[in-house]
């Protein structure tokens, strides 16, 4: 082959070659160029998807900011919702820094505590303002709210710019910091020192006699039965004295209940001065009074203890010029050979102290109780057979006693009273009551009681002169009876409008099934018929009770009244009881409103309703109707007028 033929040939495979290699490479070319349209839709479509979520993030941020700006426009109306309650209720807020010991007070407390608010810097400064004997007590419930959670909710005392202490409640929480540490602890206090002080005057009310000052009844019940059970505990012996002041009521009548009151005020005074130790002494009634003689043997003699209280109370004292004395009727009984309860000891006491006065020959006696006595059951049973017989035949019906309020004279109600004509001589109208209870007669008694009040009620909306009337009810029938029963079969009888009846109930009925008693109220309550506390203050009377009671209208009981217009404590005691019962949103009647002195003082304190023989005394219905027309409104200046009663 020729040199020419040669490169030629070799000229035609290069070409070969480099064709070969140009369409590889437009193949590779061709792929990555698909490659990379791929991947540049991949870019697009990644690219508005990015857009898409840069929109919504843009779109959620903007709703949250909203959202924020909203919450804090909320905080700032709650922060001043909370300024203006904190304001309102006369609270202070306090902040306690754990770490620095730093104390910071702020609310409505200047004036209120011996330091200034910039004085209070430190946890030190505040608890140094505390009572004595209440610094322990903070501190401890501090110190257990921190290691426990127990809460932090005390009364306490806090020394005030003039030296004396008053009455907070504080409460407190601790605050957990985002490491879960007791970082601060924040709270707040009130002055409660008038509402303490109030309820201090309640409480004494309640446990103390407001004339001789020494435990009345209500105080003396209890200290009885946790007698009975500490000498059941320890086998030990006891005596109860129960004694009565002869003939007092000629005191009182002859020489004024002033001087009566200081006579019982002398014998209390010399009661006390001879008891010692565990012993106690207690008047439970008008001219009665009661000693609990404690470590007394089986068979220890108790008469010449009986003889120096004869003897004190026999010297006579000067009493406004007057020479008097007292002449006691002594009733012995003792734990456990005469009764091991309270109910019996007392009826043991009760009958030998009426023995002893039967048998009185120069004026003061005692007597021990013995078994002989018990024919004073017999004489409640023979009472009782004479009221089961009085209620066939009919024999009772029922007096209205209209009550007046006070600011504009107009009759406002009528209690419905028991009337019995033909009552044994020796009985009153509370002994068939009290006999009526204890035989279970009150049930029928006090369900003709309701019926009859409503028929008297349906004469008055009949004679177009719409009148609430008062029924007095018993614990024993809230607990045998279904009282909403019988009162709307009564309601439905008689076609008249519930809103016209009241019921009357005593603070003892609360001592038994509290709850019990306090649904069927809420019951009554419902129908529309007013729930009255009636003899308020001889009883258990609480604050705490009154709170928790579907009550409308508190009715202080007559001893009080008595004594308004001649003692100032009982002027106080009634003020501190209208007050709080209004600010309960209660109203309040005084019963047993016997002059125009006390109907006057009864207005100037803002008492709403009066009811006593200064109106008028129970009348029968019809006339209780002509009454009510007659005296619409009751005017007391005319009274004045008309009886020469001087105000």
């Amino acid at each position: 082959m020729s040199q020419d033929a040669k490169q030629l040939d070799f000229l035609k495979q290069k070409i070969e070659c480099e064709k070969t290699a140009r369409i590889k490479a437009e193949h590779q070319l061709e792929l990555k160029s698909r490659e990379l349209h791929k991947a540049n839709q991949q870019l697009t479509t990644s690219s508005q998807n990015l857009d898409q979520v840069v929109t919504q993030y843009k779109v959620q941020l903007q709703e949250t900011h909203q959202l924020a700006e909203k919450a804090t426009i909320d905080l700032k109306e709650s922060l001043d919702r909370l300024k203006l309650i904190i304001q309102a209720s006369g609270a202070t807020t306090w902040e306690w820094n754990i770490h620095d010991n730093s104390f910071s007070c702020t609310g409505t407390i200047e004036g209120q505590l011996a330091r200034k608010i910039k004085e209070i810097t430190c946890y030190d400064h505040f608890i140094d303002m505390l009572h004595g004997d209440d610094k322990s007590h903070v501190e401890q419930s501090f110190s257990n709210h921190l290691v426990s959670g127990t809460p932090i909710d005390l009364e306490c005392r806090f020394l005030n710019k003039q030296g004396k202490y008053r009455w907070f409640h504080m409460v407190g929480q601790k605050a957990i910091n985002r490491g879960n540490n007791t970082a601060r602890m924040v709270g707040s206090f009130v002055d409660i020192h008038d509402r303490w002080e109030s309820e201090k005057t309640i409480k004494k009310m309640a446990h103390f006699d407001t004339l001789t000052n020494i435990p009345n009844r209500s105080f003396f019940n209890k200290f009885i039965n946790d007698t009975i059970a500490t000498a059941q505990l320890n086998k030990a012996f006891f005596a109860l004295l129960l004694i009565d002041l002869n003939d007092f009521k000629i005191i009182n009548d002859r020489y004024g209940h002033q001087i009566g009151d200081a006579l019982l005020v002398n014998v209390a005074t010399v009661l006390k001065s001879h008891i010692k130790g565990y012993d106690q002494v207690a008047r439970i009634g008008g001219d009665e009074f009661a000693l609990v003689l404690n470590n007394i043997p089986a068979n220890g003699q108790l008469d010449n203890l009986c003889n120096m209280l004869i003897n004190a109370c026999g010297t006579p004292v000067d009493i406004a010029g007057n020479k008097l004395s007292s002449n006691l009727s002594i009733g012995i009984a003792r734990y456990p050979k005469d009764g091991e309860s309270a109910e019996r000891l007392l009826r043991c006491a009760d009958m030998a102290m009426y023995a002893a006065k039967q048998s009185k020959v120069s004026g003061s006696t005692f007597a021990n109780y013995h078994r002989d006595m018990d024919e004073e059951h017999t004489r409640k049973r023979s009472l009782r057979d004479e009221i089961e017989s009085a209620l066939k035949e009919q024999q009772f019906h029922l007096e209205f006693q209209p009550c007046v309020e006070i600011s504009t004279g107009i009759c406002h109600s009528c209690e419905a009273l028991l009337r019995w004509p033909q009552m044994p001589n020796n009985a009153t109208i509370q002994n068939i009551i009290e006999v009526a209870e204890e035989s279970g007669l009150i049930l029928p008694l006090g369900k003709w009681i309701i019926d009859q009040a409503c028929r008297f009620v349906a004469e008055l909306e009949a004679q177009n002169m719409p009148q609430k009337i008062g029924i007095n009810l018993s614990a024993i029938q809230f607990q045998h009876q279904d009282l909403e029963e019988i009162f709307n079969s009564a309601i439905k009888k008689y076609q008249i409008d519930p809103r016209h009846l009241q019921v009357e109930v005593t603070e003892n009925l609360f001592l038994g099934n509290m709850e019990h008693a306090i649904a069927i109220l809420e019951k009554l309550g419902q129908l529309g018929i007013e729930i009255y506390i009636d003899d308020f203050g001889t009883g258990y009377s609480s604050l705490k009770y009154l709170q928790m009671l579907p009550i409308d209208w508190v009715k202080i009981d007559k001893t009080f009244i008595d004594g308004l217009g001649v003692k100032d404590e009982n002027l106080q005691i009634i003020q501190a009881v209208i007050k709080m019962t209004h600010s309960m949103g209660r109203r309040v009647v005084a019963e047993g409103v016997e002059s125009a002195t006390q109907y006057q003082l009864l207005h100037n304190i803002g008492c709403n309703v009066a009811q006593g023989y200064h109106m008028t005394p129970a009348l029968p219905g019809t006339d209780c109707i002509k009454w009510i027309r007659a005296n619409h409104p009751f005017n007391s200046n005319e009274f004045i007028a008309a009886h020469k009663v001087s105000v």
